[in-house]
């Protein structure tokens, strides 16, 4: 590709949030399209469309047919590693058996596509923002526009060295304010055009900013830039960009990191009670390095040997143990964390926590959903079914679901590379228990008996909201703007009698006395000081019979500089239907939505860039409902 320089700012917005893809409830993996230790693999190592496809498909039938992101690694001639700075060319030996007729272009795309058709599988690439290699088409081009950072001597600042070849450091500011990344991005997703339609690319090593004495330019320098090319592909091309790890330094702007647990991240890295998952989720490298894994969960690569080698082993083995139980637990708000004890409590009940073992266990009430490796855990995709599994075998009663109390019997399938056999059904439950006999690495899917498997997938409530408005002028004084159908003081008095308005994740506390206090009834001099207050997030969740308006007064008392993100979301998909972030309250806002049917407002705090400052959480201080507008 040749390139030519043109000028363009190091702009960005903060946050990126919220994403295209919700990646808490999303399995994320890996393909080595090159690897030439794989025996499937052609003479020099690297996979056919079709060897890829057939894997996607067994990964699709093992894990019930959840979301999944796929990235393609080395898809660019030579394999992974080669050609950076460019992303591509698309290496001339990929090819299709089936499809002789496809070039090597046609045929990243059409395994792109028919993954994201057939297999709910959505694909993209591996590329690299901040490497150069010598061997490049773009070497000298980066070279000789001083696009490569300088030692203070005029050195080439060295990145790595593996194999006798040499990465070199990009100066990110110079190559994104003079053109080069811009084009770069611009036709790689012109050439796979997929990777728009998902919405998802991927970037190695993308928290390694080095700086460039010769220059003058430091590594925060370069990690501007690095966020200017992340806003410019989210604002021109509405894609996610991931990266290699979750750090401080990129929260708000990357949605996840593929080995989040990675020893040398560990210290600055995600902090499970400022983000939650639908922020920076992620997988792990080693999660015996990190109590926040072990509590929280972690998901899987799927990329090494093994995996493709023996997906009913490997592949199985560890979406049941990791992906499983990290997705439930991501699908409730996060109440406490102690690493010491060591526990993590979160809504409707869960507790994760390490018992004096060193064995990992999940309950809900009075159901034990993990012991160990033992699993028996609901898979948040489906819309009642339940994911069972052991390492080593086993055989006990385990509890069914509170929301299975009406289930007198299950059908009993095994999880296999070619779908979900049969293995019982119309198996009698008593008192929603169920004696089961799991054999070691057996997976299995229970349903109510006569569930359409191919049917069972969640389906979103249907209901719907807008963002209607964000009024500051109002402050306490609500009476006749606010309230004409209903409303509810915390502290004051509540007016929803047929209305439905439920509160999860957060307590009362009283606050003290300031400007922007509500009114504790209709047109009351006395003022309400209670506020429902959480350490991260919460949720109100409203059910209206038809379309009102539902507002949320936000009230930052203290002056504690809160941001708040406030998204309507379905209660069953947690898909954002509507989206705004509050600032600046502390004399008061009123946030309102138009509703209608089912739908929960979920309230997260939002720290700025600097994610170690003190924030006490959201505060919601009253809910009023009105006419829709």
């Amino acid at each position: 590709m040749e390139l030519e320089i043109m000028q363009i700012p190091s702009m960005y917005k903060f946050p990126a949030y919220p994403y295209r893809n919700n990646y808490s409830r999303m399995l994320t993996y890996k393909v080595q399209m090159k690897f030439d230790r794989w025996a499937g693999a052609s003479g020099d190592g690297r996979r056919n469309i079709d060897v890829i496809l057939d894997y996607v498909e067994q990964v699709d039938n093992l894990t019930r047919g959840i979301p999944k992101m796929l990235i393609l690694v080395g898809f660019q001639e030579g394999g992974h590693d080669f050609q950076y700075p460019e992303w591509g060319p698309v290496d001339r030996k990929i090819r299709s058996e089936k499809h002789p007729e496809m070039s090597p272009e046609e045929a990243m795309n059409y395994l792109m596509r028919t993954a994201r058709e057939k297999f709910n599988t959505k694909c993209t690439v591996h590329v690299n923002l901040v490497d150069a290699y010598t061997d490049s088409r773009l070497w000298d081009y980066y070279l000789e526009n001083d696009m490569i950072c300088k030692h203070k001597n005029g050195d080439l600042v060295t990145a790595w060295q593996m194999d006798g070849r040499y990465g070199y450091a990009i100066n990110m500011k110079n190559a994104w304010e003079k053109g080069a990344t811009k084009q770069i991005i611009d036709h790689l997703f012109k050439t796979l055009p997929e990777i728009v339609k998902v919405g998802h690319i991927h970037p190695d090593a993308n928290c390694q900013y080095r700086s460039s004495p010769y220059h003058g330019h430091t590594s925060v320098d370069m990690e501007k830039a690095y966020k200017a090319a992340i806003h410019y592909m989210r604002e021109q091309y509405d894609v996610d960009v991931s990266g290699e790890f979750s750090t401080d330094d990129q929260y708000g702007f990357v949605p996840f990191g593929l080995s989040w647990a990675h020893e040398h991240c560990v210290a600055k890295n995600i902090d499970p009670m400022k983000i939650p998952p639908y922020i920076a989720c992620g997988g792990r490298v080693n999660p015996r390095h990190n109590m926040n894994t072990l509590l929280f969960g972690s998901s899987v690569q799927f990329e090494l040997d093994q995996y493709h080698e023996d997906p009913q082993t490997h592949v199985l083995g560890e979406f049941m143990t990791d992906t499983v139980p990290y997705f439930f637990l991501n699908s409730k708000l996060r109440l406490e964390f102690n690493p010491y004890e060591p526990y993590a409590l979160f809504s409707d009940g869960v507790k994760s926590f390490i018992d004096e073992n060193d064995v990992r266990n999940i309950t809900q009430g009075d159901c034990i959903l993990r012991i160990g490796n033992d699993i028996f855990i609901p898979a948040i995709w489906k819309e009642k079914e339940i994911m069972a599994y052991s390492k080593d075998g086993c055989e006990r009663t385990w509890k069914l679901p509170a929301d299975w109390a009406d289930v007198d019997a299950v059908d009993i399938y095994e999880l296999k590379t070619t779908g979900a056999a049969l293995l019982e059904s119309n198996v009698s439950v008593k008192n929603r228990e169920l004696p089961l006999k799991i054999a070691a690495g057996q997976g299995l899917s229970i349903v109510p008996a006569g569930t359409n498997l191919a049917a069972n997938d969640i389906k979103p409530t249907g209901g719907t909201a807008e963002l209607v408005s964000i009024d500051h002028m109002t402050g306490g004084n609500w009476t006749g703007k606010y309230g004409n159908i209903g409303y509810e003081i915390f502290g004051g008095e509540s007016n929803l009698d047929d209305i439905s308005v439920n509160y999860t994740g957060s307590e009362e506390i009283e606050l003290e006395a300031w400007e922007g206090a509500l009114q504790t009834a209709p047109n009351s001099e006395s003022r309400a000081i209670v506020g429902k207050i959480s350490p991260l997030h919460q949720i109100i969740d409203v059910k209206t019979t038809e379309k009102q308006q539902v507002s949320l007064y936000l009230w930052d008392w203290g002056s504690y500089s809160r941001k708040t993100i406030v998204d309507a979301i379905d209660p069953n998909t947690q898909e954002i239907l509507a989206h705004t972030i509050v600032d600046d309250y502390h004399l008061g806002k009123y946030v309102s939505f138009n509703i209608d049917g089912h739908v929960q407002l979920r309230l997260t705090t939002l720290y700025d860039e600097n994610i170690a400052r003190f924030v006490r959480g959201p505060l919601i201080c009253g809910v009023f409902v009105d006419k829709a507008k």
